[in-house]
């Protein structure tokens, strides 16, 4: 945070504290201290790792009509896949109404039809979807994103459920928070499991240094 950047919004929660911030480069906030989401019209927005996933997606032409997200934000992510994928529809799964609440009055630009928001904890939600969705085999594109979940989803029963998420040439895309990197031995154990499910992993470090793990079976 800059001398330019002034607190409008602070709160706390049951993932920690909630910080939003005004700045002449646009809105954002922060979760204990730590970005995790800025305003549609934010001028940083291209140096986001967030926008490095999509640019990604892209070069591989992936064709996303089906994408599933675990963690909301400030629904940056969401907005670029609409942005740039035209017939997309996402579901996205969220469990702090607090920051529901945030979203729906600091960042919200516009309702969109084509989003449904599931307020559920993520791994229960894995875990038990059968009993409410029929999501087998029904996603494009499925993001987990520590920044946002934290790395209580480190396990195989999270893994395994995530592939029965995908349709056969589906994308997994995991992103590993600062300091996970290919330095970090359990997060090089944690990839490595990944080729059990996979044929096809690619790494990517974002320019702001975050690690995005690209997974499918593409031949």
């Amino acid at each position: 945070m800059s001398f330019i950047d002034k607190q409008i919004y602070s709160v706390n929660s049951l993932k920690g504290f909630y910080h939003v911030y005004d700045s002449t480069r646009g809105r954002y906030l922060t979760l204990n201290s730590r970005f995790i989401g800025l305003h549609p019209h934010h001028r940083n927005l291209k140096r986001t790792y967030f926008y490095d996933l999509i640019s990604k997606l892209k070069q591989d032409r992936n064709h996303i009509k089906q994408a599933l997200v675990f963690g909301l934000g400030t629904n940056t992510l969401q907005n670029l896949i609409f942005k740039n994928f035209s017939e997309a529809k996402i579901t996205t799964i969220e469990n702090d109404p607090t920051l529901i609440d945030i979203y729906n009055y600091f960042f919200e630009i516009d309702k969109n039809t084509k989003q449904k928001l599931i307020v559920s904890d993520a791994f229960q939600f894995v875990k038990n979807y059968e009993q409410v969705f029929d999501f087998h085999n029904y996603f494009d594109l499925v993001v987990v994103d520590f920044n946002l979940l934290g790395s209580d989803f480190y396990s195989e029963v999270f893994l395994k459920e995530i592939k029965n998420f995908l349709k056969p040439h589906g994308t997994f895309v995991l992103v590993l928070n600062r300091g996970g990197g290919l330095q970090n031995t359990e997060t090089m154990k944690f990839v490595e499991r990944l080729s059990v499910y996979y044929n096809k992993i690619n790494l990517l470090y974002s320019k702001s240094g975050i690690l995005e793990v690209f997974c499918n079976d593409s031949k």
